[in-house]
């Protein structure tokens, strides 16, 4: 129903449109949060003999029991509390967005095509919201993009598992020639997406200038001169100033229409102004310093269950923007009341002297072994077991304990500690899962993304580093290794960080950079967040 709500109310009432999204897609972790929030509370308090009541458990963590991830229906208001409840925490710089795909529906018959819908949102109420209808069938899969990927992954799942000897050089040859085949074809599919699908609208995806605003800002104060524009699409526009080199002026035109659709305007615009305004800003930014100089900021990117699996921080036009995929704004809620409280374990910087590896446990992974053993083995402060399955109680207190988990075995170590058993801990140490679809959400029955990755971010990890689907073993090394090279190193750039810009860079590090290179995504927020 939210989703739907969101629907009918963008581009329109972007501000609400934006709220039943997030709502939408957090519906299935707000109550797993809650749930576990009031079972633990209780449980405490039966451990210590006191008579609990829930209605203290609630006073006691507001923010996990204010309906963080539903909207009420003031949230239909223009600047409502509702909006400024859910968003206001969300540091100036960074963007809250989501992408989310509406299926046709027979009873309200929103529209015959399945829909992209994509919302973005800032703390000071500037948000947009785009719809962008797909070809393809009422089923979710049936000719769209999303289904090419899943086909895709299928024929690179089965050319995993047949059987090879890679003895013999010609099926050696052979099989390097069907995997660089998938990665093209990947690459394509993610050409596609981005200039076909998304098009002008990866814009709305892209940071928030950060550093030179004063440069940005007098670009678009003469730019307004041409229009009267209201305060918010200004703010918009500076977004599309700052990002319109890469982009035509067709393309602008397209993202101005959106701008101006979703601020309220009443002002009529008609195709000559748009195409004069678009050419003036592509004129506009020539003249500014190179985008890395304006330090564009971080996204939070929230996605339904329909487009998770979709590796959409690697798309060709977003490749150097910092993505953190968010389950859910009450996550967001959590890790600020875990700040602010000064929670141990709660901040996403790490302490890379107190790390626990678990390094193929299963035994069957000689190659990844061969390649960490020694190395992990002289860093200092660092404990862990290499060949070995661990004990089950050694296992709970290293992710209690530690500052880092780093797992190389199949999966998410799911078989080594029970979700149950993940859901009683009270931290959770930042995870960097290796395995094999260790990022993989699954849709429950509400199309809401579901999987044991999020019982980590349940227990309280900051960061949760997997891969959307089946790699294999020595391309992901690389990958890791690289990733975990820069976070030791002082050259890093991040100070020691796990960040979006090192799983970003690491990319590269990989023979099939989008094959292998784009299944590591970051689950978390970024390092110091709430201290920008």
């Amino acid at each position: 129903i939210a989703q739907l709500l969101g629907l009918l109310l963008s581009p329109e009432l972007p501000n609400q449109a934006s709220m039943f999204f997030h709502a939408s897609i957090g519906t299935s972790y707000h109550l797993q949060s809650t749930c576990i929030l009031r079972t633990n509370f209780l449980r405490d308090g039966f451990c210590k003999g006191k008579d609990t009541q829930l209605d203290e458990c609630d006073q006691q963590a507001p923010c996990q029991f204010e309906g963080i991830g539903w909207v009420d229906a003031a949230g239909l208001r223009e600047n409502s509390q509702s909006f400024a409840r859910l968003f206001g925490i969300i540091p100036k710089e960074v963007a809250a967005c989501t992408i989310s795909v509406t299926l046709p529906s027979d009873i309200l018959r929103v529209s015959p095509k399945p829909i992209v819908t994509l919302t973005r949102v800032l703390q000071n109420e500037r948000s947009v919201a785009v719809q962008i209808p797909l070809d393809g069938g009422s089923r979710l899969g049936e000719g769209t993009f999303l289904g090419e990927l899943s086909d895709l992954l299928c024929r690179s799942n089965a050319s995993m598992k047949d059987t090879w000897d890679f003895s013999d050089k010609k099926q050696m040859k052979k099989w390097w020639k069907k995997r660089i085949d998938l990665d093209e074809e990947l690459s394509a599919l993610m050409q596609r997406v981005d200039e076909e699908i998304l098009g002008p609208y990866t814009v709305f995806l892209q940071g928030e200038a950060t550093k030179n605003l004063e440069s940005l800002d007098s670009k678009v104060r003469s730019l307004c001169s041409l229009l009267e524009l209201t305060p918010r699409t200004a703010d918009l526009l500076r977004l599309v100033v700052l990002h319109a080199r890469h982009y035509t002026a067709v393309q602008i035109c397209v993202q101005l229409r959106a701008v101006l659709a979703s601020s309220a305007t009443t002002q009529a615009v008609g195709n000559k102004e748009l195409k004069a305004l678009s050419e003036s800003i592509k004129a506009a930014a020539s003249g500014l310093p190179p985008l890395a100089e304006f330090s564009p900021g971080p996204v939070l990117l929230a996605l339904d269950g329909q487009c998770q699996p979709f590796p959409w921080e690697s798309l060709p036009s977003l490749g150097g923007q910092e993505f953190y995929r968010v389950p859910s704004m009450s996550y967001v809620h959590r890790a600020h009341a875990r700040v602010a409280s000064s929670e141990p374990g709660a901040a996403a910087d790490l302490n890379w002297s107190n790390a626990y590896f678990l390094l193929n446990p299963s035994g069957d992974l000689v190659s990844t072994q061969t390649c960490f053993e020694s190395w992990f083995a002289e860093q200092q402060g660092w404990a862990g077991l290499a060949g070995e399955a661990p004990d089950n109680s050694a296992l709970i207190d290293m992710l209690s304990l530690k500052d880092i988990f780093l797992y190389f075995g199949h999966g998410t170590c799911e078989q080594y500690i029970s979700k149950s058993t993940m859901e009683k801990l009270k931290r959770c140490s930042p995870v960097f899962l290796m395995g094999c679809s260790s990022a993989r959400l699954s849709k429950n029955h509400m199309s809401h993304g579901r999987g044991f990755l999020l019982s980590y971010l349940l227990a309280g990890s900051p960061i949760a580093v997997g891969n959307l689907w089946d790699v294999t073993d020595k391309d992901i090394d690389r990958f890791a290794k690289e990733v975990l090279e820069n976070c030791l190193s002082s050259e890093g750039g991040d100070e020691g960080r796990l960040t979006a810009n090192s799983i970003m860079r690491a990319r590269k590090a990989c023979k099939l950079t989008r094959l292998t290179g784009s299944s590591p995504v970051y689950y978390g927020l970024p390092p110091n967040l709430w201290k920008r």
